[in-house]
This record gives C-alpha cells, sequence and structure tokens, in this order.
C-alpha cells in the first residue's frame, strides 16, 4: 500500500543483501534483512484487511439481528459511504419521526462502539422517517454499498 513520504521517512530497497537496524523505543534491537521488513508489512496489511472484513461481517449479523426486532417499523436500510467512514441509513414505514425507534437505534449504535470491533468514527447510523430515493439520496455517496429491501418475515 502506498502512502505519502514525509521528510523524516527512511526508504529501505529490496533487492541487495543489506541488513537494516531496527531499534524499538524500549531499547531491543533487530537487525534484519530489508526483504524480510517488506514481506512483514505485507503480512500486516493482509492481517488488517482480514481483521477489519471479519468485524464488518460482525457488525452486519449484529444490525440485522436489530432490524428483525424491528421489521414492523423498517422499510429498507441503505448502508453507503461517507467521509468518515461508513453509514447505516434506516428507512421507517412511517412518514412521521419514531422517537422509540430512534432510541433504538442510538442504543445499538453505542453497544457498537463499546464493542470495538470498528473503530466509531468510521461507523455511524442514521434513521429517517421518508424511505424515497429522493430523500435518502441526500446521505448516500453515488455509490451505495448494500441495501436491505426488508422482508424479514421469518
Amino acid at each position: 500500500m502506498s502512502t505519502a513520504i514525509s521528510s523524516n521517512t527512511l526508504t529501505i530497497r529490496c533487492g541487495d543483501d543489506r541488513k537494516v537496524l531496527i531499534e524499538g523505543a524500549d531499547g531491543d534491537r533487530f537487525i534484519t534483512a530489508a526483504t524480510d521488513i517488506v514481506n512483514a508489512c505485507r503480512i500486516c496489511e493482509q492481517a488488517q484487511v482480514l481483521t477489519f472484513k471479519e468485524n464488518f461481517e460482525k457488525l452486519l449479523l449484529q444490525f440485522y439481528g436489530w432490524l428483525s426486532k424491528h421489521k414492523g417499523k423498517v422499510e429498507r436500510c441503505v448502508v453507503t459511504t461517507r467521509d468518515a467512514g461508513l453509514l447505516f441509513i434506516v428507512c421507517t414505514v412511517s412518514d412521521e419521526l419514531d422517537v422509540e425507534l430512534q432510541d433504538s437505534l442510538t442504543d445499538f449504535d453505542i453497544e457498537f462502539a463499546e464493542s470495538g470491533l470498528l473503530e466509531k468514527p468510521m461507523v455511524s447510523f442514521l434513521a429517517i422517517p421518508d424511505s424515497s430515493d429522493r430523500a435518502i439520496s441526500g446521505f448516500t455517496s453515488p455509490h451505495v454499498l448494500i441495501e436491505y429491501a426488508l422482508g424479514l418475515e421469518t
């Protein structure tokens, strides 16, 4: 993964047999080949992607459970991207604000944030009383990730 390079960045090139000395804040020292460092970075990135995928799937399952509990009040749900991350939009059946549903969604949001599965600024939840495409478009990116059209009968 490419990142911008600042003036205090050390560039290590792979391909030659040079060794690199890395000293941790605790004073531990590691001497290793540059290729080993690159491989370790790749493994770390892959682990981060896998962790995000697993945690996102857990979030979807938890959220589906919440939706199932409120199936009579929810018409559909849209998951989209925003500047700060993901936005889950719950569209209610009623055209009026449902305070009880809002409170329940806020409780779910707090519980999820406290679970630590994904960073809080990365995921947010919103309930809106108007489920028309026009109403939703004010909150969504041009690319909607997921839309649940709820037929949650079991």
